[in-house]
């Protein structure tokens, strides 16, 4: 069952609230916690990405690298046509050996 937070992010110029969490993450990921997944959110407040697929009349965006201790990680979120909340599809930590800028 998904996570809902009362969070407005602005993200791709439109404020989206609340933040759902799939709990997708905690099949293969479950060392990650909602709360790390919130800290690497709310530091997309105020950004602008391109989708990357849309499928289903949701657009999916892939954020790769955002940083968490330093570590990278991957987000995959999602926003439905015609709604205002900002879907978390999956989070992951990714290989520290890409040429990632911290």
């Amino acid at each position: 069952m998904e996570k809902e937070f009362d969070i407005t992010i602005n993200f791709n110029g439109k404020d989206l609230n609340p933040v759902v969490i799939s709990p997708h993450f905690l099949k293969k990921h479950n060392d990650i916690s909602y709360e790390t997944i919130l800290v690497l959110v709310k530091a997309l407040d105020g950004i602008s990405l391109p989708y990357v697929g849309i499928s289903g009349g949701w657009q999916y965006y892939k954020v790769e690298p955002i940083f968490y201790n330093k570590k990278p990680f991957r987000l995959i979120l999602g926003v439905q046509d015609g709604y205002s909340f900002l879907g978390v599809v999956n989070v992951f930590r990714v290989k520290e050996g890409k040429n990632y800028e911290k």
